[in-house]
């Protein structure tokens, strides 16, 4: 599991398309997630969560 924080949304160019999350995470994170051949993304709301 890597977590990050999400720095952008872009809606798909298509009702079926893919929507393109753009994360920040620390750099050993994005070298192992690079290296997974289907990743997936979660994004957990902040509202209602208590901040760290």
């Amino acid at each position: 599991m890597v977590t990050g924080t999400v720095t952008g949304v872009r809606a798909p160019e298509s009702a079926a398309g893919p929507r393109v999350v753009t994360v920040l995470v620390e750099t050993g994170a994005a070298r192992w997630a690079a290296q997974l051949e289907n990743p997936r993304v979660v994004v957990l709301p902040a509202e209602g969560r208590e901040a760290p």
